[in-house]
């Protein structure tokens, strides 16, 4: 997964190959399916943007107006689908500035880095405000998203005491065929 950095309003993208363009890297994963399904997941959860517009901020605008926002490299209409079903927040038509965008992509990046805790908090929270109030479609879907959530970062009840990064791989030869295994422990 590539996170731009050289953007005032950077974009999350799959991608195959690692270059260096000072863009951040998470990766590699080991399955293209899951990948695709945590982005699907992030992108109904954070509302990011991952379309090709370059966007900069001119001129930044006292609430409720819209910040003054240049466009180039228009390959599509915009706002795009994505922001008329809460899926993007808009950057390209001013709809924030580089400050509320870069705390959704920091949150995408504390997600993906296994630090999403307060995120699930915030969820939760948002649930029984929804079920408080009788909401209860609203608040199903968010119990769906935290299932989700929940299920990408799912771990080992295994514990290391020294708290170190570690990657274990080991094989076994059985017949003609070669089988790996790949182990990481994460934040211990």
């Amino acid at each position: 997964i590539r996170i731009t950095k050289n953007e005032d309003f950077p974009r999350i993208e799959i991608v195959r190959k690692v270059q260096n363009d000072g863009a951040k890297y998470i990766g590699p994963k080991t399955s293209a399916h899951k990948v695709k399904e945590t982005f699907k997941i992030l992108k109904k959860i954070f509302p990011f943007r991952h379309c090709g517009l370059d966007i900069s901020l001119l001129e930044e605008q006292k609430s409720p107006e819209k910040h003054l926002v240049k466009v180039t490299h228009k390959v599509l209409k915009y706002p795009c689908l994505d922001y008329y079903i809460k899926r993007c927040i808009a950057p390209c038509i001013g709809n924030c500035n580089i400050e509320e965008y870069r705390q959704i992509i920091k949150n995408v990046e504390d997600f993906l880095e296994g630090k999403a805790d307060d995120i699930v908090k915030d969820l939760h929270n948002q649930m029984h405000v929804f079920a408080q109030n009788r909401e209860f479609e609203k608040a199903a879907r968010l119990r769906d998203k935290i299932k989700k959530v929940k299920e990408i970062l799912e771990r080992q009840k295994i514990s290391d005491p020294n708290r170190k990064d570690t990657d274990i791989i080991n094989y076994t030869i059985y017949g003609d065929n070669a089988y790996f295994n790949l182990f990481q422990i994460r934040n211990g």
